[in-house]
């Protein structure tokens, strides 16, 4: 069982709307409470694991990539100054959407994580009307850019990625590479699948990291290092989420 986009957005939503209308209760809200601060110490720990390992929504975005790698020779390469001010986009994304709730505002009668969510299912498919809706608009949209450029929804538009954004500025564990050993070849940066200008780093503290690991992998000199490894930090990151779900 992997938590997606569709899962972890309500949370947010759920909690928000019962503090701001009086009528939170912990009990009630319980398991969604436990769920949510978890994948924040997580996120505390480890920075944006959650969207490199754990979102379904992200897994999409990465299966099309790799099949936008086998099949589609000329990628759209972004502006570098275009890329770093797009990245902005998400926050606005996330105070759009908490102003539409606080006023009962809805765009979508069914999001595009919600159309995703639906047809990830054998069972969601006994009806093609979700896929005409805005909501499926928008959701091809996100396909069609996943192909074009790596992890097209999570640096540019996705609301829960902006809060685990925030929440990684305190991550205790963070890669690790001295830019004085570092050759002239940028691999690192350019292997990076969030785009982040890795060569003026030293320690990575950009928010934008979800831990791909990109840069450890491919680094020649092997200057890229993790702390903990990625295979420990994958395990671990496994079984707090799947203890808090189950």
């Amino acid at each position: 069982y992997t938590l997606s986009l569709h899962d972890a957005l309500p949370i947010f939503k759920e909690i928000y709307m019962a503090a701001i209308t009086g009528s939170f209760s912990l009990n009630q809200l319980e398991g969604p409470i436990l769920l949510l601060l978890g994948s924040l110490v997580l996120t505390v720990f480890l920075g944006r694991f959650f969207c490199g390992f754990i979102c379904s929504f992200g897994t999409m975005g990465d299966l099309l990539w790799f099949i936008s790698k086998k099949t589609i020779k000329h990628k759209f390469k972004m502006p570098v100054k275009a890329d770093k001010y797009l990245k902005y986009a998400k926050y606005v994304v996330l105070a759009a959407a908490v102003v539409m709730w606080t006023f009962g505002i809805s765009l979508f009668k069914t999001g595009p994580w919600t159309v995703f969510g639906i047809y990830s299912s054998l069972g969601g498919w006994t009806s093609a009307g979700y896929l005409i809706s805005a909501g499926g608009l928008m959701l091809l949209i996100i396909i069609i850019g996943s192909l074009f450029i790596e992890r097209f929804f999570c640096r540019y538009i996705c609301p829960l990625g902006a809060v685990f954004a925030i929440v990684s500025k305190l991550r205790i564990f963070r890669i690790k590479k001295r830019r004085e050993n570092c050759g002239s070849c940028r691999l690192c940066t350019n292997k990076c699948s969030m785009g982040i200008p890795l060569y003026e780093y030293d320690t990575v503290s950009s928010a934008e990291c979800i831990n791909c690991f990109n840069c450890v992998a491919y680094c020649p000199r092997k200057n890229a290092k993790a702390n903990p490894a990625p295979a420990v930090s994958a395990a671990v990151s496994a079984a707090a989420m799947c203890g808090l779900i189950y």
